[in-house]
């Protein structure tokens, strides 16, 4: 049935009857407002969609690509890429988002000094990775020349400090590798000055 107003007649095997209005309504369409933001920098995960949605039943079920999210009022993690977005409500009613693309800013994310200098001076006295705030999953790794690892950082907890079991490494050049969100990778070499 549509919604309305509806008389409903119920009558017995007696013929006796009885005589009912009754108003059968429908939920609101589905509406979805939208505010949505490219990545910081190149490479970068921290697009993201925030999404007001109002009519149908709650719950409702969010797909983006296909991809169930319970989170769906701010979906973060999002990269450069064509993305489409559904909307189920409780009924199994639905709304789609036009398709929308998020593009790559083109500004480096990461900006790696090759060289740091901590002698306790207060300048350059840790190496500080510009960027590292971008990304939510973060590895770095310094090895040696042996590839005896001196240094490990996730999720950008600190800076390293030119340190290895609390004792200062030798001037030199030193590997590094970053990962950013179990993907994108970094190597290279950092020198450290006395």
């Amino acid at each position: 049935f549509k919604a309305g107003i509806y008389q409903i007649v119920v009558k017995d095997k007696n013929s006796c009857s009885v005589n009912a209005i009754v108003t059968l309504t429908q939920p609101e369409k589905i509406n979805v407002y939208s505010n949505i933001n490219d990545p910081t920098c190149f490479g970068a995960n921290n697009g993201f969609a925030e999404l007001e949605i109002s009519g149908g039943i709650y719950p409702y079920n969010v797909f983006i690509n296909d991809t169930n999210y319970s989170d769906y009022y701010k979906i973060n993690h999002l990269v450069a890429g064509r993305y489409s977005i559904k909307i189920e409500d409780a009924n199994g009613c639905k709304a789609e988002l036009e398709k929308f693309e998020l593009i790559d800013n083109n500004e480096k994310c990461l900006n790696i000094p090759d060289a740091f200098t901590p002698n306790g001076d207060g300048k350059n006295d840790t190496w500080e990775i510009d960027g590292l705030e971008n990304f939510d999953e973060v590895e770095v790794l310094v090895f040696n020349r042996w590839g005896q690892k001196l240094y490990e950082s996730r999720n950008n907890t600190e800076q390293w400090n030119g340190q290895y079991n609390n004792k200062k490494v030798l001037t030199g050049t030193y590997m590094y590798i970053i990962r950013l969100w179990g993907e994108q990778k970094y190597t290279g070499t950092v020198t450290i000055i006395y």
